[in-house]
C-alpha cells in the first residue's frame, strides 16, 4: 500500500513538474513573440518593374490605401517602370497628391508621350518619356532630387557597362543603405535609368561615387531585382529594425511563352533580334518573378515569412508597351482588387509554381 501510495505521489509529483516546464516553455515563447514583434516597425513596400502596365501596380497600390494597409509604411523600393509608382507612391502618402489626380495624369498618358519610332530601328526615342517625367514629377510634385522623397525608398537601376549583369544592380536610395546611394541624384535621371528596357529603350548615363565618368545604365529588374526587395533588406541591416510585413506589389504575369506577341505589336520581325529581345525582357514573366519568390524564401526565410504577394490574375492581356489603354488596365485591375487580398508569399508559391 505504501509502495501505491509512493508511485502515485512521484507519478503526480513528475505530472505536475512536466506540466510547469511547459508552461514556462509557453510562455517564454509568448514573451518571446511579443518582444520580437515590438522590435518590429512599419511596412515595406515593393513594386516590380512593368512597362505599360503601370496602371496595374497603382490600381492595387489605391487598394491597399484605401482599405488602410498603407497606413504604416516605412519604406518604397521601385524598378522598371515600378519606380515611377514608387515615386508617386511618396507623393500621395505625403498628401501632395490624390489618387484621382494620379488617375487622371495616367489616362492621358500615350504612346508618343514615351517613345517614338518603330520595331526596325531600336532603340526607341525616349526624349518623350523625359518630359513626361519632367512634368509629372518635376511640375506636379515638386521632386527633383533623389532626397525630395519624403519616404525612406530606393530606385534599381542596372550597370550597363559591366557583364555579367548579376551583381551589378544599383539601388540609389535617398538613405545610405549602400555605397551608391546619393540624395543628391537627379530623380529623372534614375527614373529613366531605372525603366531603360534593354535594346527597346536606350540607356542612361549617369554619374555615381567612385566613378571619374559617367556609367550607362539600364532596367533595374533585368539583373538581380526583377522583385527590388533588396533593398528592403539593406534598410532593415542599416536601421536594426525589422519591418512588420513586406508587401509585393505586381502586375499580371504571363508565361515566357506569351511573350512573342509583344514583339509582333512592336513591328519586330527579325528572328535574331526576336530572341535577344526575348533574353532581356524574361524577366516579365511569370516563371521569373516565381524564381524570385523561391530565391528570397531560400536566402532569407524569416522575412519570407512576414512577406506577402499582391498580384492580378484576370482573363485580358494588355501588351508591354501599349501606353494608350491605362484607363481599361486600371479598370479590370480594380475590380480584380476590391475581391482579392495579398496572400503568404509561401502560399503564392504553392499556388503558382508550375502553373500555366
Amino acid at each position: 500500500m505504501k509502495n501505491s501510495k509512493l508511485f502515485v505521489s512521484i507519478t503526480f509529483l513528475s505530472l505536475f513538474l512536466n506540466a510547469f516546464a511547459l508552461f514556462r516553455f509557453e510562455a517564454s515563447a509568448q514573451n518571446a513573440k511579443v518582444q520580437n514583434d515590438s522590435l518590429r516597425k512599419g511596412i515595406a513596400i515593393i513594386i516590380t518593374g512593368a512597362a505599360a502596365r503601370i496602371p496595374q501596380e497603382a490600381a492595387l497600390l489605391e487598394q491597399l490605401y484605401n482599405s488602410g494597409s498603407l497606413k504604416d509604411v516605412s519604406f518604397i523600393s521601385g524598378a522598371s517602370s515600378g519606380a515611377l509608382n514608387t515615386t508617386v507612391l511618396n507623393a500621395i502618402l505625403s498628401k501632395r497628391i490624390s489618387w484621382n489626380q494620379y488617375k487622371n495624369i495616367l489616362f492621358s498618358i500615350t504612346n508618343n508621350q514615351v517613345y517614338t519610332g518603330n520595331g526596325n530601328t531600336l532603340p526607341f526615342d525616349t526624349s518623350p518619356l523625359r518630359e513626361l517625367l519632367r512634368r509629372i514629377v518635376n511640375d506636379s510634385l515638386g521632386f527633383y532630387k533623389v532626397s525630395d522623397l519624403p519616404f525612406a525608398s530606393s530606385i534599381s537601376a542596372t550597370n550597363a557597362g559591366i557583364r555579367p549583369l548579376d551583381g551589378r544592380t544599383y539601388r540609389f536610395s535617398n538613405c545610405k543603405i549602400n555605397a551608391e546611394s546619393n540624395p543628391d541624384f537627379d530623380l529623372i535621371d534614375i527614373l529613366m535609368a531605372s525603366a531603360a528596357i534593354p535594346h527597346i529603350f536606350p540607356p542612361v548615363k549617369i554619374n555615381v561615387p567612385d566613378s571619374s565618368h559617367q556609367m550607362k545604365f539600364i532596367d533595374g529588374g533585368v539583373a538581380e531585382d526583377h522583385i527590388p526587395f533588396e533593398a528592403a533588406r539593406q534598410y532593415e541591416q542599416l536601421t536594426g529594425i525589422k519591418f512588420k510585413k513586406m508587401i509585393i506589389v505586381s502586375r499580371k504575369n504571363i508565361p515566357e511563352t506569351d511573350i512573342s506577341p509583344e514583339f509582333n505589336y512592336l513591328g519586330i520581325k527579325d528572328t535574331k533580334l526576336r530572341e535577344m529581345l526575348g533574353a532581356s525582357i524574361a524577366h516579365l514573366s511569370k516563371e521569373g518573378f516565381i524564381k524570385k519568390l523561391i530565391l528570397l524564401k531560400e536566402t532569407d526565410p524569416e522575412l519570407a515569412a512576414r512577406t506577402y504577394v499582391y498580384v492580378p490574375d484576370f482573363v485580358q492581356d494588355f501588351p508591354m508597351l501599349d501606353f494608350n489603354n491605362f484607363k481599361m488596365q486600371y479598370k479590370v485591375s480594380s475590380a480584380w482588387a476590391l475581391t482579392h487580398q495579398p496572400i503568404l508569399l509561401d502560399k503564392y508559391i504553392s499556388e503558382n509554381v508550375n502553373v500555366r
